[in-house]
C-alpha cells in the first residue's frame, strides 16, 4: 500500500538499470514483459481535495494485462482504485493520503482475473514468518510458472511494483540456482521521479535491479500503517496466485508450489570481500560477475576496456546501512560510470553501479567548499554522507557535511540546498 507518500526529495530519472541483458552468458534470464503496463494516475484527487494515489490499481491492472486483458488506460485505473477502497483490509484514518492495501491488490486480482485465478497476498497470517529470501523465491515460481508478475511492497510499503522477471544462474527448473536481480514495471514512470531509502522511482518499465540493490533499497519490511492486530508488519509482502480458495488472512499454498516451483532451491548471489587495498579488483571483478561490461542494455552504456579512475569515501549516518565507496570506472580515457563498494565487517564487497551523467557525478571537495563559502559556512572540515532521509537522494548522490571550528554543522544536498540537520529515517518511514 501506499499510505502516503514521504516528503521525500525529487531526482532526475536515471534513465539507466543495472543487471544482465538477455542473452548474456554470465546467467539465465527468464523476462515476461510484453511491452505492456499500467501508469498510476499520481493527480487524482478525492472530492475533499485529498490525493489518493493509485499504485496498487496501476500494478494489479498490469498483470491481468498479462493474463487476458489488453486496457491500460487511467480511467480503468481510476474506476480500479475506487473499487479497492472497499477492499482494503481496514477503514485508514481520514486526514492522510492514502492507497489501497496488500489485501485490496490481491482481491482486485481475484476479482478481474479468469475463471481458475486466485491470489492472495503474502505471508499475511502464515506461520512461520517469511524471509526476504523465501519471498524473493517464491516470486520468482511464480513468474516462472506462471507467466505472470508478482507483486512486491516495496519503500517499506510505501509502493507497489510488479516483478516481471528475473536473472539466475541458471534455469530454476533444472534445480538449485543462484538469484542474481529483478525485471520490474514502476506504476510511477512518467510522474515525478523521487528517491527513497537509497531508491530511485520513476523507473522505465522493465528495468533490472540487482539482488543485493533489491534486498538493500527496494523490496523492504513493511512498516506503514497496519491493520489491528498486524498482518503484514515488518514482513516482506508479496502478491502471488494462490492454489485455491478466497482472499484471506490464512491464504492456500501458492500456486507454483503444486506447479513445478522450488521456492527454496536457491541462493541469492553473494559478492565476494576483497581486501582494502583491492578496491580497484572488487570494481571491475563485480562488473564482471553482473554483467555490466560489454552489455549496453545493464548500464545504457558499453563499457568495453574498463580502468578505475578517483573515488571518494560516504560515510553512512544511520546504524543499519554501510558506509561506501563510490568509485568512478572509466572506458578508452573517459568517465562513463560510478562504482558503489560497500564497507563491511569482512571487506568490501561490490554493490551496484549506474552511469554518469547529470544526476551522478562523482563527488568535488572544491566544489563542495565552494558551496560553502557562498552560504557563509566557516567549514574547517568536510566529508561525504549518506542515510534514509528527508534530504537524501540515491546513495549515488552523497550529502556534504561541513563543519565549523564551533561544531555547528552545515548539510549541502545533491543539487547544492543547504539545511543544518538531516531528518534520518533509520529504515522506516
Amino acid at each position: 500500500m501506499r499510505a502516503f507518500r514521504p516528503m521525500l526529495s525529487l531526482v532526475l530519472a536515471i534513465g539507466a538499470t543495472l543487471g544482465l541483458g538477455p542473452g548474456s552468458a554470465y546467467a539465465f534470464t527468464d523476462d515476461n514483459y510484453i511491452g505492456r503496463y499500467a501508469s498510476e494516475q499520481n493527480t487524482y484527487h478525492k472530492a475533499d481535495g485529498t490525493l489518493w494515489i493509485t499504485c496498487v490499481a496501476a500494478s494489479a491492472l498490469t498483470t491481468i494485462n498479462y493474463i487476458n486483458l489488453n486496457d491500460v488506460s487511467k480511467a480503468t485505473i481510476k474506476a480500479w482504485f475506487d473499487e479497492g477502497m472497499y477492499y482494503n483490509k481496514k477503514v485508514y484514518a481520514d486526514g492522510r493520503d492514502f492507497g489501497l492495501d496488500p489485501r485490496a491488490w490481491a482481491r482486485l486480482l481475484f476479482v478481474h482475473s479468469p475463471a481458475g485465478y486466485t491470489f492472495n497476498d503474502y505471508p499475511a497470517k502464515l506461520s512461520p514468518t517469511w524471509s526476504q529470501a523465501k519471498s524473493n523465491a517464491y516470486m520468482v515460481d511464480m513468474i516462472r510458472t506462471s507467466g505472470i508478475p508478482a507483486g512486491a511492497l516495496v519503500a517499506h510499503g510505501t509502493h507497489a511494483f510488479d516483478v516481471i522477471g528475473y536473472q539466475a544462474s541458471s534455469n530454476p527448473a533444472n534445480g538449485p540456482y543462484t538469484l542474481k536481480g529483478f525485471y520490474v514495471i514502476d506504476p510511477w514512470y512518467n510522474g515525478s521521479s523521487w528517491s527513497a531509502y537509497g531508491a530511485t522511482y520513476d523507473l522505465a518499465p522493465n528495468t533490472y535491479r540487482t539482488i543485493s540493490d533489491w534486498n538493500s533499497h527496494y523490496f523492504l519490511t513493511y512498516t506503514v500503517e497496519d491493520t489491528s492486530p498486524a498482518t503484514w508488519h515488518n514482513e516482506y509482502v508479496v502478491i502471488l496466485r494462490s492454489s485455491s480458495g478466497l482472499v484471506t488472512d490464512y491464504p492456500t499454498a501458492p500456486w507454483s508450489d503444486s506447479h513445478g516451483g522450488s521456492a527454496l532451491a536457491f541462493q541469492e548471489s553473494a559478492e565476494p570481500a576483497y581486501s582494502a587495498n583491492h578496491l580497484n579488483e572488487a570494481v571491475v571483478d563485480g562488473m564482471t560477475r553482473n554483467g555490466l561490461l560489454n552489455n549496453e542494455k545493464g548500464l545504457g552504456v558499453r563499457i568495453t576496456n574498463p580502468s578505475v579512475g578517483a573515488k571518494v569515501f560516504v560515510s553512512s549516518a544511520i546504524a543499519d546501512y554501510p558506509s561506501y565507496y563510490l568509485v568512478e570506472v572509466r572506458d578508452r580515457g573517459k568517465t562513463v560510470a560510478l562504482a558503489m563498494v560497500n564497507v563491511e565487517g569482512d571487506g568490501l564487497h561490490f554493490a551496484a553501479a549506474v552511469a554518469t551523467g547529470p544526476t551522478f557525478r562523482l563527488p568535488n571537495v572544491d566544489g563542495a567548499r565552494a558551496a560553502f563559502r557562498s552560504h557563509r559556512f566557516g567549514a574547517v572540515s568536510e566529508r561525504l554522507v549518506w542515510g534514509w532521509s528527508d534530504e537524501s537522494m540515491s546513495p549515488f548522490a552523497p550529502i556534504w557535511e561541513g563543519e565549523a571550528a564551533d561544531r555547528t554543522k552545515l548539510f549541502l544536498g545533491p543539487r547544492g540546498e543547504a539545511t543544518s540537520s538531516l531528518h534520518l529515517r533509520h529504515g522506516s518511514p
